[in-house]
């Protein structure tokens, strides 16, 4: 994947967070507000219910198995008479498994993300680094990508049936520029000598998950922007938690707030 400049839009309480603990948080999938999250098209449902089907029947075994971050899992198993509700509610428990952190995939910033991502715009700000150090700052185990943009009326097909409802969204979002990072968890048990299962009965009681960050945030954030709207004392307020932190980041103000040329006279 190419380096290219990344963005985060954070209210100061989220920046507040993310400098005293040197760490990431991760929101779990299923609490966002987009009901097409972690979800798949007709297309996608129906080339992997004929792929289970063949596993279970052509081949004649009694349980079919996926790959999983690396291991094969069993997925389904000869008592489903249904396949195609099993893959929906494994997904939908998967959802409370998987976490995600947003960032804006840009060389700029931009106007439309500071009124969308800022609670309180006049005490915004927004971080910027590159995809680069972003993922040597992440431990093991995190998967950054960007956002795949497509019609879910189509017949496009995802590869990876358990990570790519987690990286795709609606064209009516590509305007976001997503890039995300993503953590996913779920609880395995054993299934034989040789695989494990999900195990669904358990359930997620964690918000979120917290990611420390290897070398922590001064070594993350290449410059912090304030945002257009803010006071004049805001960005004091920001010096003295980077003093106070003991961080030496760039601060400057939000290039759209910069007065446009004037001739004169």
């Amino acid at each position: 994947m190419e380096n290219k400049s990344i963005w985060r839009y954070l209210d100061l309480a989220k920046f507040i967070g993310l400098i005293q603990t040197d760490s990431l948080f991760l929101s779990r999938a299923d609490i966002f507000d987009d009901p097409f999250e972690g979800t798949i098209n007709k297309a996608t449902h129906e080339a992997f219910e004929q792929k289970i089907q063949t596993q279970l029947q052509e081949k004649k075994v009694e349980a079919c198995y996926v790959k999983f971050d690396g291991q094969w899992v069993v997925f389904a198993d000869g008592s489903h008479i249904n396949i195609g509700e099993s893959s929906f509610n494994t997904l939908n428990w998967l959802k409370t498994y998987t976490y995600v952190n947003c960032w804006h995939l840009s060389e700029h910033e931009s106007e439309a993300m500071w009124k969308l991502y800022s609670k309180n715009i006049t005490e915004s700000l927004v971080i910027k680094t590159n995809i680069d150090k972003l993922v040597g700052a992440l431990p093991d185990g995190g998967i950054v990508e960007p956002v795949v943009y497509k019609n879910y009326d189509s017949d496009y097909v995802m590869t990876n049936y358990f990570l790519a409802p987690f990286k795709t969204k609606r064209l009516a979002f590509s305007h976001e520029k997503e890039l995300r990072v993503i953590y996913q968890e779920p609880p395995l048990k054993e299934f034989n000598d040789n695989y494990k299962q999900f195990n669904k009965e358990l359930v997620n009681n964690k918000l979120g998950k917290v990611v420390p960050l290897n070398g922590g945030v001064q070594q993350l954030i290449e410059e912090i922007r304030l945002s257009p709207f803010a006071p004049c004392w805001f960005e004091s307020l920001i010096q003295d938690l980077l003093v106070k932190y003991g961080l030496e980041i760039p601060v400057t103000r939000s290039e759209i707030s910069v007065a446009p040329f004037e001739l004169k006279s």
